[in-house]
């Protein structure tokens, strides 16, 4: 079950305008895609679960070639008002930069999602606006004593997938 402590722990809300933590309904299926430039520019993919946005850094943003590695750092959750949140994070504060949203949808998981996570192998489908098809995430190896962990995201199949406003199209 997803737990909002450290999204809280980490912030500020007397200097961020980032929303402050609400644990949300726990039966969607939404995700969002947003385009983080902070320390690096990243693109941050979070997926809806049990009334939280499981949440992973994703470097150079999600692949649209079937077979390509992306990583993937599995950061804190996030709560559901992120799905539509933008703004600039102050410099200074956890995350500063600006964030907006690059793409929104629904997900689904193959399988159950819960066994997924905890087994380190979550594979699911997106269908947003640019981002259609489906995806990986498969565990490798926890990085220091840090609860965050480094997966590589890999596109499964090209699907139908395609890249509204992008440079690539896959048929």
């Amino acid at each position: 079950m997803g737990s909002l402590r450290t999204y809280r722990e980490k912030r500020d809300f007397q200097k961020t305008s980032e929303p402050a933590p609400r644990r949300g309904s726990r039966g969607g299926n939404q995700f969002v895609v947003q385009k983080h430039d902070a320390r690096r520019l990243h693109f941050d993919l979070r997926l809806e679960l049990d009334g939280v946005l499981k949440s992973w850094a994703v470097t150079r943003g999600p692949s649209l070639v079937p077979g390509e590695k992306r990583l993937a750092v599995q950061t804190e959750d996030h709560p559901m008002e992120y799905l539509e949140w933008e703004g600039v994070i102050p410099k200074g504060e956890y995350g500063g930069g600006t964030m907006i949203v690059w793409d929104r949808g629904t997900w689904e998981a193959e399988g159950d999602p819960r066994k997924g996570l905890v087994k380190g192998k979550l594979d699911f489908s997106l269908s947003g606006q640019r981002l259609k098809g489906k995806r990986a995430e498969v565990v490798g190896a926890v990085v220091g004593s840090s609860a965050e962990e480094h997966r590589p995201m890999i596109r499964r199949s090209a699907g139908q997938a395609s890249c509204i406003g992008g440079h690539l199209t896959v048929p």
